[in-house]
Parts: C-alpha cells; sequence; structure tokens
C-alpha cells in the first residue's frame, strides 16, 4: 500500500519487510475488482465492482488532509478496532475532495468548517463482508461501499504533486469529451506505491466517473 511522503504513523515492521518489493514497483497487495471496457494507450474505461471502503474525512490542505487521514486509517487496519483485528493492506489509496464522488455520501458530516474537505479511503480485502468489518475505535472512521460504477482512468508515473495531477485530470477530461462521455464526479486520486518506490516506476491515476 502507499502512504503519504510526510506520513508520521508507525507502520509495523513486519508490514515494512512486506513493502520492500516496492522499492521497484511491484505490488502485491489486492486491488478493487473491474472489467476494462476500453483502452486507449494511458486511458482506460473500467466497470468496477462494488467496492467496500473504510473512508474519513478531513479538512485542510491536500497534504495535511492526506497524511492524517492516512494515518487514522493505517491504525484502524493495524489494530484500532472493537476486535482488535489486523486487516490486510490494499492497493489503492483513494482520495477525493467535496461531494461529488464515488467516496461521498449525502448523510457524511461535511459541516462545521469552512475549509476543503477531503475524503482518504483504503479499500477492504475482498474476503470480508460488510458484517465481517470490525468496528473502527475512531468513529471519524467510516466503512461503507462505493458502488458500481464506469469511470475514465488516467494513469501516469512520478510523483503526486498537485501539477502532476492537475495535468492528468486535465488530459483525462479532454480524452473525455472527445470520447462523447459524460463527467459525472469530481475526480479521485489513487496512489499505488510508497514514496520511496523509485519515481518513473510508481504508478498514480486520476480516474473520473463517466456515463
Amino acid at each position: 500500500m502507499s502512504h503519504p511522503e510526510e506520513s508520521k504513523f508507525h507502520i509495523p515492521l513486519s508490514e515494512k519487510i512486506k513493502g520492500i518489493p516496492g522499492l521497484f514497483g511491484i505490488r502485491v497487495e489486492e486491488e478493487p475488482s473491474f472489467k476494462v471496457l476500453e483502452e486507449d494507450e494511458e486511458v482506460e474505461v473500467r466497470d468496477y465492482q462494488p467496492t467496500l471502503v473504510a473512508k474519513t474525512i478531513v479538512a485542510g490542505s491536500r497534504t495535511e488532509a492526506m497524511q492524517e487521514g492516512f494515518n487514522r486509517l493505517a491504525s484502524f487496519i493495524f489494530g484500532a478496532n472493537a476486535t482488535e483485528s489486523k486487516i490486510h493492506m490494499t492497493n489503492p489509496v483513494f482520495e477525493a475532495k467535496g461531494l461529488k464522488n464515488p467516496l461521498a455520501i449525502s448523510q457524511e458530516p461535511y459541516v462545521g468548517t469552512a475549509e476543503q474537505k477531503w475524503v482518504i479511503a483504503f479499500c477492504i480485502p475482498k474476503d470480508l463482508d460488510l458484517g465481517d468489518v470490525p468496528q473502527p475505535s475512531d468513529d471519524r472512521v467510516i466503512i461503507a461501499e462505493m458502488p458500481r460504477r464506469m469511470v475514465a482512468v488516467k494513469r501516469f508515473s512520478g510523483t503526486s504533486s498537485d501539477s502532476n495531477l492537475g495535468e492528468a485530470e486535465e488530459e483525462l477530461r479532454k480524452w473525455i469529451k472527445a470520447s462523447m462521455y459524460e463527467v459525472v464526479s469530481e475526480p479521485m486520486f489513487a496512489q499505488y506505491d510508497p514514496p520511496y518506490t523509485v519515481p518513473v516506476l510508481r504508478r498514480n491515476e486520476i480516474q473520473i466517473e463517466i456515463k
């Protein structure tokens, strides 16, 4: 699993050892199920099955939100839950802002501050149903399901800088428009690799729901 470049969360040694292949862009973690419907160089259209996630809402800058959100969710999967269970790491880490994206549902507590809201999410392993997931100890961690969705995906390597994300999003929106699809969500960023992965080998994605 990827983690933000300045995360201060203490990752267990066993997980760090498992992460050694990630230095070279080798990924062994489980990913959500999807079918590729269309492929055009670095852009794919995917049909994702419903995806169970643990997510949290954080206000502030993107960097601060990613760090705080990652730490909350990592704490949950490493045992900060009702049964003190450890949950396997997965890929990717999702990040999205605002209310109009597949991670958001209307009853979530977005009120209380004028700052930008971000949703950070880990995917729950596919062998766990909603009823199997232990209750998080931190009530800011929410267990929910992203619905089945069709998304256009732009893949790119390098760092997850704002400029790289912005460039990838612009290119993806142009592709969607040229391909006669309709945008139905704000973008989500999917990060697959830790910050120590060689930049050229990193896998990053911008995902936009379409119809």
